[in-house]
């Protein structure tokens, strides 16, 4: 009989152990889950930022510069989906002037407004457009792309969503053609 009572005990510490367990673990996976998901979005996000200033540096003062950028935030951005992109600017460092687009895949550039000059929608950017854009050598002009982007957290333990937001300033490419 002292060993049937002893069972009991065992098991009785068995199943609190278990249940404090279980508090303690499921919130901490919880919460590895949900900076996973975040770091992931931040990482997307910082690489569509970087690679989008890449190519609007190499473009400088081409017709397509704005365009070419977008398309590159559009393929960049496949892992955490350009749905949640609430803006990018692009901007001049130096004098604040800046385009900012917004993703509208209900338009036939998908942009809005539209830079592509190819696309009927088309909407020549007013802000700092690309003939504005100095490439002489000596007198660059820095080019800074911007992405605001929506993290909606999936569990909610940390509220419902954060906006991510990263910067990244290239030099433009000086443009030198020779005959």
């Amino acid at each position: 009989m002292g060993r049937l009572l002893r069972r009991d005990d065992e098991g009785a510490t068995l199943v609190e152990t278990s249940f404090v367990l279980a508090l303690i673990l499921i919130p901490l996976l919880l919460g590895i889950l949900e900076f996973g998901l975040l770091f992931k979005d931040w990482l997307t996000v910082s690489n569509a930022s970087r690679e989008a200033a890449n190519v609007i540096a190499s473009a400088a003062d081409d017709p397509l510069a704005d365009i070419a950028g977008l398309r590159t935030v559009e393929g960049t951005m496949v892992a955490s989906g350009i749905d949640s992109l609430v803006d990018v600017r692009i901007s001049n460092a130096d004098t604040g002037q800046a385009n900012t687009y917004t993703y509208n895949a209900a338009t036939t550039c998908g942009w809005d407004p539209c830079p592509d000059p190819d696309d009927p929608g088309y909407i020549p950017p007013t802000g700092w457009p690309p003939s504005d854009r100095n490439v002489e050598v000596g007198n660059l002009d820095r080019a800074t792309v911007t992405l605001v982007f929506t993290h909606d957290y999936v569990t909610g333990i940390l509220g419902n969503s954060v906006d991510l937001n990263q910067s990244v300033t290239n030099r433009l490419e000086p443009q030198v053609y020779s005959p």
